[in-house]
């Protein structure tokens, strides 16, 4: 109520305002939620959809490493939410995605979540010493799943089918 009174204070009309009502207001009016979650899985979508899928000895993992918080939007007759990736491409590593929601096709909130992305594959690990000219045998190695977004050319189990297949029979 005060606010009010300010607002037509300032306006210096010569006529006398009487102002009357509660001294606080609650508009109600319908809306809709957007869940941390709902946003975190629309911007996860459009991320695995623009990551390179063909030919690759290796998966995804897409996590989210900034959590958004709730977004509320006036209640219409289609609320949208559209991802977009404001760097270009998907790439291994952290990116930013963009979710503009809409309201009827018109704007009605923006928000962003960063999500981190690992190449993650069964990588070839020593488990002993292995000395130069030792062989390689399942007695020390073991094939571990591991994040490979930082190592340059890792032994993967499916990259490098035949030495799987001689580790596995010595």
């Amino acid at each position: 109520m005060s606010y009010i009174r300010l607002k037509l204070g300032a306006i210096n009309t010569t006529v006398p305002i009487k102002v009357t009502g509660p001294d606080k207001v609650s508009i109600l009016g319908k809306c809709v939620r957007i869940s941390p979650s709902q946003l975190i899985d629309e911007a996860r979508n459009l991320l695995i959809s623009q990551l390179p899928q063909n030919d690759r000895a290796y998966d995804y993992e897409v996590e989210a490493d900034r959590q958004p918080r709730e977004i509320v939007v006036p209640a219409g007759i289609e609320v949208r939410i559209k991802p977009r990736l404001p760097s270009g491409g998907a790439r291994c590593g952290l990116n930013t995605v963009v979710l503009d929601i809409t309201v009827d096709g018109a704007n009605a909130a923006s928000t962003s979540v960063t999500l981190r992305v690992k190449a993650v594959a069964e990588v070839l690990t020593a488990t002993a010493d292995i000395h130069q000219n030792d062989p390689l045998t399942d007695k020390n190695t073991s094939w571990e799943k591991r994040d490979i977004t930082t190592i340059s050319n890792p032994i993967t189990k499916s990259s490098d089918a035949d030495a799987s297949e001689r580790i596995a029979h010595r």
